[in-house]
């Protein structure tokens, strides 16, 4: 566990990171539309995106492999964990689409190969 979380719960850590995928999503719908009549917006958004998908697709298909892993003492999964993934897929489907999309075509020819 990382040394700045060792102090609180899952549930706490769950908690944070639900009150974070709002304020990404805001940002990211943010630079979709500044970049409609900004080109710098679109490149911070395509950018924004780009960072944000690789991690919350990692941690989302971790989860989903924790959750079919066998245990001995299989029970319920958590409400937390069971609730936050399907949000983790979401997000991090409507950010491999941002990722892929510039919102403008002089945008889209201006990111046109850019990783």
């Amino acid at each position: 566990m990382g040394e700045g979380f060792a102090q609180g719960s899952s549930a706490d850590l769950i908690a944070e990171l639900e009150a974070i995928l709002p304020e990404l999503r805001r940002r990211l719908d943010d630079y979709l539309e500044r970049g409609a009549y900004d080109i710098i917006a679109a490149d911070e958004g395509f950018n924004f995106a780009g960072q944000i998908q690789p991690l919350l697709s990692e941690l989302a298909e971790h989860a989903k492999r924790s959750r079919l892993a066998p245990t001995p003492f299989r029970g319920q999964p958590s409400a937390a964990l069971v609730n936050i993934v399907p949000r983790l897929w979401a997000v991090s489907s409507d950010l491999r689409g941002a990722s892929r999309e510039a919102p403008d075509p002089r945008a889209r020819s201006a990111l046109r190969g850019c990783p």
